[in-house]
């Protein structure tokens, strides 16, 4: 009977590793500054003309609020960093602890009352970070492992895994 290697995983969800996460997993794209902002510039554009509209009662609270929207959108483009951080705060799976398992058949997130279960043929594609991997699955969902998680053996059997993944 051959035996089946089996590795778990254990951290807390906790504001630090959703930094790291955030770095380590954030394509960069250069973007002009229309590309950027533009959203916002159009969100003011709405707002000139429906304040030049004038409708009697509504066009002041109207234009006020496009104008509050474009400012939330140009403070999300500056902070994006912060920003998604504590959108991944205030979700379910913050300050939970979460348990990876890794088979020879499947890699299994648990975490607070959410499972995900991938078998390593839907992983299609791993990008090595400095400090962890991003893994990208035929879904198209991307996943952030930290490097520091793991111990020595279990980060090996995970690059092999992968690497065995991508020629299937």
């Amino acid at each position: 009977m051959a035996t089946t290697e089996k590795f778990t995983i254990t951290f807390d969800l906790d504001k630090s590793y959703l930094r790291e996460c955030f770095d380590q997993s954030r394509i960069e794209v250069k973007k002009s500054f229309l590309q950027t902002y533009g959203k916002a510039f159009i969100l003011l554009l709405i707002a000139g003309f429906i304040l030049q509209v004038e409708v009697q009662g509504l066009s002041k609270h109207l234009g006020a609020f496009f104008i509050i929207l474009s400012v939330i959108e140009i403070l999300s483009q500056i902070y994006a960093r912060g920003w998604w951080v504590t959108r991944q705060m205030l979700a379910r799976n913050y300050g939970h602890e979460i348990e990876i398992e890794m088979s020879e058949q499947e890699i299994r997130w648990q975490g607070g009352k959410h499972t995900l279960v991938y078998q390593w043929p839907q992983i299609k594609h791993h990008q090595k970070t400095p400090l962890g991997v991003v893994l990208t699955t035929d879904d198209g969902a991307r996943h952030y492992l930290s490097k520091s998680h793991f111990e020595t053996d279990s980060w090996q059997f995970l690059s092999a895994r992968l690497t065995t993944a991508e020629l299937d």
